[in-house]
């Protein structure tokens, strides 16, 4: 997880939250051992609720370790998910959280505002560009 996937989940109102999951060949694709929700809070910026999300990672793993290191565990395929959020360039976000007055401490209660305001992601981006932010 970095902040730009942060940034976009809150800013298109999807959960944000941590997985372990398995390895395989490809980047990031492997089976889900578990997974868990980190709900925000309206003061939480994209930079402190990364660092909450870094926390709740640390106690699922060792919450979790015992059982993996058993190897008695199942786990859910990532194709299975119905959610598959829609994928972001992290130099889009460069360009769009530079032009926040906050930059990375915008609170996740202003960046809501914002979506209401737009109701998708490219108008969002549209609107940007028009306000020179």
């Amino acid at each position: 997880s970095n902040y730009f996937t942060i940034f976009y989940s809150f800013l298109l109102g999807q959960p944000v939250g941590v997985s372990i999951h398995l390895i395989d060949i490809q980047f990031d694709t492997g089976p889900i051992v578990c997974r868990k929700i980190v709900e925000p809070s309206s003061e939480d910026t994209t930079r402190t609720h990364y660092l909450a999300l870094m926390l709740a990672l640390e106690e699922i793993f060792f919450e979790t370790w015992p059982i993996i290191e058993s190897g008695n565990f199942q786990t859910t395929n990532q194709l299975e998910i119905k959610h598959r959020p829609p994928y972001f360039s992290r130099l889009d976000f460069e360009k769009i959280i530079e032009r926040l007055p906050k930059g990375y401490d915008t609170t996740l209660e202003e960046l809501a505002v914002l979506r209401e305001v737009n109701t998708s992601s490219l108008n969002f981006f549209n609107k940007l560009e028009e306000q020179n932010i």
